[in-house]
């Protein structure tokens, strides 16, 4: 049996070919079926994401923190953070999309701001984003 449906994210057209003994099982999961872009990109962004809220969940935990340790820590958050850019440069096909010291700052003064930080490396993305 083939089922026609789009991608749950960027609504591309999907072409799914389900067993006919499974349709029952496959008919729920239909609306959940993704293309390979945005399963990769999620993917990414699911790892990117849990290194990011990670360092910040030992920020949050660490109110009081030694130089060294915080230092440890930034270097983690900038690489984090270049690799969050990175992908949504990609994402983008976007080769410069600028990284900004300003969002390890942002992450370090308040560790709890994680989906701001993030919403605002997509908000970017989105504003220097040419017209295809």
């Amino acid at each position: 049996m083939i089922i026609e449906t789009t991608c749950k994210y960027c609504k591309k057209p999907l072409r799914l070919e389900i067993p006919d003994d499974m349709k029952g099982i496959f008919s729920q999961i239909v609306p959940l079926a993704c293309c390979d872009r945005c399963a990769s990109l999620k993917e990414r962004q699911r790892a990117i994401t849990h290194a990011l809220e990670a360092s910040c969940n030992r920020l949050i935990a660490n109110p009081n923190p030694k130089e060294d340790w915080l230092a440890k820590e930034r270097e983690i958050l900038t690489s984090v953070t270049k690799a969050y850019v990175r992908m949504v440069g990609d994402w983008y096909n976007m080769r410069d999309l600028p990284w900004e010291e300003g969002l390890v700052d942002a992450l370090l003064k308040s560790p709890r701001s994680v989906s701001t930080v993030v919403g605002a490396i997509w908000e970017t993305a989105k504003q220097n984003q040419l017209p295809i």
